[in-house]
Formats: C-alpha cells, sequence, structure tokens
C-alpha cells in the first residue's frame, strides 16, 4: 500500500467517524422553524425560563413584588416548554402576552398583567417554534390566537 494511498483511506476514515457532530436531527414535530426544548416540570424553588416556583407559588418574573404571582397557576402540574415562554398547567396555557414595567424602591420591575392564553388546551398545547404553538384546534402566535387559522395544520 503506497503512502498516499493510507494518508487517503486515514482521512475518509476520520471524515466517517467525525460526522456525526453535523448530522440534523428531526425535531419533535417537523421542520417548521426552530422547535428546540420540550416541556419540563418547574420544580419548588426554580425557575424555567421567564417562571419561578417560590414557595410553590409560580411567579412570572421577579417574585419581589406580589404582581409577578400567577394565583391560577397549579404547581403540582405547572410545565414549562423549555426555550420559549409558553407554559401550562392541567388548566391553562400561559404566556407574558402584556408586560408593563414600574419603578419599586428605585428599581425597574416588570411583570405581565395579561397571561392566560385564551381558548388554548393545555393537554394538546404544543410548541412550533418562533413564538408559534398550536393546541390542534387554533394557532397562536405569542400567546394571542391567529383567527381564521386551523391549527391542525401545524
Amino acid at each position: 500500500m503506497t503512502k498516499s494511498y493510507s494518508i487517503l483511506l486515514i482521512f475518509f476514515w476520520f471524515s466517517f467517524v467525525t460526522c456525526n457532530e453535523n448530522e440534523t436531527e428531526l425535531k419533535p414535530y417537523g421542520i417548521r422553524g426552530e422547535v428546540t426544548g420540550y416541556w419540563s416540570v418547574l420544580s419548588l424553588n426554580d425557575t424555567l425560563e421567564v417562571y419561578i416556583n417560590y414557595e410553590n407559588n409560580i411567579h412570572l418574573g421577579d417574585t419581589t413584588i406580589d404582581k409577578t404571582l400567577i394565583p391560577e397557576a397549579y404547581y403540582s402540574s405547572f410545565q414549562v416548554w423549555l426555550d420559549s415562554k409558553y407554559a401550562r398547567d392541567s388548566s391553562h396555557v400561559y404566556y407574558p402576552i402584556n408586560i408593563e414595567c414600574e419603578v419599586i424602591n428605585t428599581t425597574n420591575l416588570c411583570f405581565s398583567t395579561k397571561y392566560i392564553v385564551d381558548k388554548a388546551e393545555p393537554s394538546t398545547f404544543r410548541y412550533l417554534g418562533n413564538g408559534y404553538g398550536t393546541d390542534g384546534n387554533e394557532l397562536f402566535l405569542n400567546g394571542e390566537i391567529i383567527e381564521g387559522n386551523n391549527g391542525e395544520d401545524f
């Protein structure tokens, strides 16, 4: 075997061994947008994305002010779709739809005044990427329903 043939063989072997790093992974629901993440439980005193479980109360933002508390949220079934701002529990889907900020004690603190995604079914809701989500019946963008669309196509 010649030296150049050996070098060529080693090159091809190395290419095949290292090509797994560049493989394209199929996303959970196809390739429509950058769908990463998955539903993850929000554990006690943990933070995921913009949600905080502080003493079994779910907050959307800083826990130092009561305005961040989501009183409708059930901590025992609360989940966050990682790499998005969507969350759900057994009764609702959540997204920080309207954000307001106030200066409180010389600190600018922000909170959401609307966070329940109207008409979204939590048990079937899934994130599509780029702020889009669907429950199979409706299509949502950044927590707001897109009227006139059929979510079954997504």
